[in-house]
């Protein structure tokens, strides 16, 4: 954290580029902006996104995306109860303790997010109190007028 960030290399797959190109694009644009997660969350502050477009290129033209590669294999392999050489589990166990993971699926959002299902929707027996209401009428104020910076 607070490092500068000279260089984003993302490996290059024709069906993802056009949507990270967007994706880009957008996170350019909300450069300098803080938006509140909601009630009781902590505010996202965009100012710390890289400034610069990511680089594409084939994962067999660097080094970090070939490093990258052999992590997931590796990570893979060992979640499967398959053989690893212990060069390779040696390797990725030094990187777990630098870092964590989080499953980027339809699952891994169901299982983080599954306890909203259950919150009590707000009505008659339910009312919001009056500083939730407030903290949601402001979250809303900040949302609009970020969306209308935007121009």
């Amino acid at each position: 954290m607070g490092q500068k960030v000279h260089k984003v290399t993302v490996d290059r797959q024709t069906e993802f580029n056009k949507a990270q190109a967007e994706l880009a694009g957008i996170y350019e644009k909300l450069r300098g902006h803080k938006s509140s997660l909601g009630p009781g969350m902590p505010e996202f502050d965009y100012s710390t996104l890289p400034d610069i477009p990511p680089e594409y290129k084939p994962g067999d033209e660097s080094a970090g995306l070939e490093l990258v590669d052999v992590t997931l294999w590796t990570a893979k392999r060992i979640r499967e109860g398959k053989p690893v050489s212990s060069e390779l589990e040696s390797l990725f166990r030094r990187q777990t303790r630098r870092g964590h993971t989080d499953e980027v699926s339809l699952a891994g959002l169901d299982h983080r997010w599954r306890h909203l299902a259950y919150l009590p929707p707000p009505g008659p027996n339910n009312p919001v109190s009056p500083e939730l209401q407030a903290a949601i009428e402001e979250m809303e104020h900040k949302r609009r007028a970020a969306v209308a910076s935007l121009g």
